[in-house]
């Protein structure tokens, strides 16, 4: 708890002398962090909010609002364990409402020419929900995406790929990070949570852990065979064929190519999330963040 008003928190320390490549990226991530804690764009109730950055002669440390909750990767956990059993799961609806507000959230960054850079299931917080989500009930928490250390801005130069295998987009491996890099990323968790399974087959990201250099040769070969595998990705799973928009949504998240993969503005407007966002407009919520039919 912050001692000046009680506010319940989390820090977050960042080591100057191991966390930055130089002193450039480290002039550049206290540019952004500022940029994101005073943007009124950032106070989306879609990502935790950043109150204060402060400074020592060795770190950093980022005071941020603490979300109750589970990551999305406990969940998954927890989903996979029961989902034979037909306790819990995340049934397409829940999966298609994880879509919507990671969208959301990640749109008020690329709105500040930010990309994330780094979106997974356990970088999102299911808010104010301290249990799995079960599957006959409706959903009853929000979401908070967290975890803003890979911020940057939009580039096509970037030095070292940065983010985590299967969550990479084929570009990011010749240093191109954008706004569509987030939304390749988005895809990925959305097949997870769906099929249990990542897309693509470990063995393809075989490159050693300092070998991370954006068009080296390690990252030109894990770039062509994602493109391989981008061909041969599973779409047998039941929920993808009972649910054609939706497998159409998270394969135009995972196109091969930027220039045909759905922007977010392009995304919310997909037909899949379209019922979605006009059921929304009929529901409210309360202040407890319970969604419950408007009077």
């Amino acid at each position: 708890f912050r001692k000046r008003d009680n506010l319940p928190v989390i820090i977050k320390a960042r080591a100057k002398k191991h966390s930055f490549a130089g002193k450039d990226e480290e002039v550049r991530w206290v540019q952004n962090t500022v940029t994101l804690m005073h943007s009124a764009a950032m106070q989306s109730a879609v990502i935790v909010k950043i109150l204060e950055v402060r400074e020592s002669s060795k770190s950093y440390y980022i005071v941020m609002e603490r979300a109750r909750g589970v990551d999305l990767f406990t969940y998954f956990l927890a989903a996979q364990k029961y989902a034979t059993a037909a306790i819990i799961a995340p049934a397409i609806e829940r999966v298609r409402q994880v879509a919507f507000e990671v969208l959301q959230g990640i749109s008020v960054f690329h709105r500040c020419n930010l990309v994330h850079r780094d979106l997974k299931l356990e970088n999102i917080v299911l808010h104010d929900n301290m249990t799995p989500w079960a599957r006959s009930s409706p959903m009853r928490c929000s979401l908070k995406l967290i975890d803003f250390d890979t911020v940057t801005e939009a580039t096509n130069n970037a030095m070292h790929v940065v983010g985590t295998d299967q969550y990479i987009a084929p570009e990011a491996y010749l240093g191109v990070f954008s706004e569509l890099t987030d939304v390749f990323s988005v895809g990925v968790l959305l097949y997870k949570l769906v099929t249990y399974q990542f897309p693509f087959r470990e063995e393809i990201f075989d490159d050693a852990p300092d070998d991370n250099k954006a068009g080296s040769p390690a990252m030109a070969r894990i770039r062509q065979r994602m493109k391989y595998a981008i061909r041969n990705i599973d779409w047998s799973h039941a929920d993808w064929t009972a649910n054609p928009n939706a497998e159409d949504f998270v394969k135009k998240c995972l196109a091969f190519l930027p220039a045909q993969r759905m922007s977010c503005q392009v995304a919310l407007q997909h037909p899949w999330l379209a019922d979605y966002v006009e059921e929304r407009t009929n529901m409210s919520v309360s202040p407890s963040g319970v969604v419950g039919t408007a009077s």
